[in-house]
């Protein structure tokens, strides 16, 4: 059982060495990524791990002045044993916990929440969030980061192509030729303001073939975005600057001409009466951010 364990690390460090991704520049789309964990877990310190041989190292950090600890310190090489969020309401009362000088000393964590994220069947680290005060996430917090985590995977998976030349297949495997056409890509309007919220989005679209994804910040842009193209699905902000979401999904539905678009309304927080008016407006849908990317697979998937 020992060595088999051992095999696993092993085969877990070979492909965190293959994404060459430890002691890299921060990147935009992760940090903002953490931003948004700490603001929707309402905690001061929210992180992106990963863990070698020796240490636990930030590739983006929130709250903190570190960009690693020793591995043994590390709260997220208990939380990568586990498929599952690890949630620690008080450190201090937890045996694993309480001597750790994290704990102890700076920076004095109490709670901590951690959803794994994978590469290849292996987990790599964690999105995780930390307070210096005891605590438990809401389920509605716990969901945002299991997404978030989700996101933050798929991000780190777009390392792919670096790790295929290290630890992939052998290479007398042939690569797939593709011998039938592409199939026409799927377009997608996005009416957001935020630009947050509409760049994670971006990014996980990025590495998707066959969706044509339009970010509209203003009405002004999707109605220009409607006069050169019918998109396939439409995903709306309830909140927009100057008027409401179900304003114009209304508007959407009287007019012939994009009456049949499929529209799904997003928010923050959505309260059962917003949903209720979404669904009787037409809404197929109404979802919470930050999005889903295989929601949104799953609906283009099903458009004929």
């Amino acid at each position: 059982m020992q060595a088999n364990l051992e095999d696993k690390e092993l085969e877990r460090l070979a492909v965190l060495r293959g994404l060459q991704i430890m002691d890299t520049a921060p990147e935009p789309a992760l940090d903002a990524i953490t931003r948004l964990a700490s603001t929707i877990c309402d905690t001061p310190i929210a992180l992106i791990s990963l863990l070698d041989e020796k240490r636990q190292w930030f590739k983006s950090v929130q709250g903190l002045k570190v960009r690693e600890t020793p591995r043994e310190h590390a709260f997220c090489a208990h939380a990568i044993e586990q498929a599952s969020m690890l949630q620690v309401a008080d450190a201090s009362l937890d045996s694993r916990f309480s001597s750790n000088p994290l704990v102890t000393g700076e920076p004095y964590i109490r709670f901590y929440a951690g959803q794994p994220i994978s590469v290849n069947g292996h987990r790599m680290g964690t999105l995780c969030v930390i307070d210096r005060t005891q605590r438990t996430l809401s389920l509605a917090q716990q969901r945002s980061l299991i997404d978030l985590a989700l996101i933050a995977q798929t991000l780190i998976q777009r390392r792919a192509p670096v790790l295929e030349k290290t630890v992939s297949a052998p290479q007398s495997v042939e690569p797939v030729r593709r011998t039938a056409p592409m199939p026409s890509a799927r377009k997608v309007l996005y009416v957001e303001d935020n630009r947050l919220n509409a760049l994670l989005l971006e990014q996980l679209c990025s590495s998707v073939e066959n969706v044509d994804l339009r970010i509209c910040p203003s009405l002004d842009e999707m109605y220009r975005q409607l006069q050169i193209m019918v998109p396939d699905l439409i995903l709306l902000d309830i909140n927009l600057p100057g008027t409401s979401g179900l304003e114009i999904l209304g508007w959407l539905k009287r007019t012939a001409a994009t009456s049949k678009i499929r529209v799904i309304m997003v928010s923050a927080d959505a309260s059962a009466e917003a949903i209720r008016a979404a669904q009787t407006l037409g809404a197929e849908d109404f979802w919470t951010k930050p999005l889903n990317l295989a929601n949104v697979l799953k609906v283009l998937d099903s458009i004929g």
